[in-house]
């Protein structure tokens, strides 16, 4: 592979939104279209240096759609008759997020290259930012770290990080669903872990570390093509 520089990695940018997971349907959106800012989530995930898709030189915004698959639908069904909340859960997870290129100072300047335990120039990195979800999860971030590959400068080595931030009350349902027979394989913490007879396929319904493993595998595939 031959070393990316920096339009490699924008053009690569706007590509991982419709390669990254198929399953997942997005929609470019700009600034003005982020979620109305007197909703609670987006207040309090608010980047304390910048509005949201704005203020950078690269930036993409994006809303994505992500409808539940396999036994999920059912399952938030059966949920939604057992919960004491006027508001049911939907069975399908919307979120917006923010896709910018880290330039080669920016990655040394906050250290992200030291994450990767490789001791070899960075060519930048790709972000995205997961700032507003409709349930289930509080904020997300996916982290590409590109840099020269050790002993062959002309290759790229891409460490890949991701983490998301579940809700708590989230978490706190394992009692209440453990007591209805046919909800004990819907508690949280399994379906989470991906240790669940609801996960199924390879996005998010099948769980956060077969969802990690798959984008990173994804990532990976992409920059090999292109």
């Amino acid at each position: 592979m031959k070393l990316m520089l920096s339009e490699y990695l924008k053009y690569v940018v706007a590509r991982m939104r419709i390669r990254l997971d198929p399953a997942i349907k997005h929609r470019v959106i700009g600034a003005g279209e982020v979620t109305a800012t007197q909703d609670p989530k987006v207040i309090y995930n608010q980047n304390p240096q910048r509005r949201w898709c704005e203020g950078r030189p690269t930036v993409l915004c994006v809303r994505s759609h992500y409808q539940l698959e396999g036994r999920f639908p059912m399952g938030v069904q059966l949920a939604n008759k057992i919960r004491d909340s006027a508001k049911p859960l939907p069975a399908f997870l919307d979120f917006e997020s923010e896709f910018t290129l880290r330039s080669p100072a920016e990655v040394e300047q906050s250290g992200l290259a030291k994450l990767t335990g490789l001791d070899t120039p960075s060519i930048g990195a790709i972000e995205q930012s997961i700032f507003y979800v409709n349930h289930v999860m509080q904020y997300g971030k996916l982290l590409a770290v590109f840099q020269q590959l050790p002993g062959d400068p002309s290759k790229t080595v891409a460490t890949v990080f991701m983490a998301l931030a579940i809700e708590t009350n989230v978490l706190d349902k394992r009692k209440e669903f453990a007591q209805v027979p046919v909800l004990r394989n819907l508690v949280p913490a399994q379906v989470l872990a991906g240790k669940s007879s609801f996960n199924t396929g390879k996005s998010l319904s099948a769980g956060l570390p077969v969802y990690a493993r798959s984008s990173v595998k994804a990532i990976a595939a992409l920059i090999e093509r292109e």
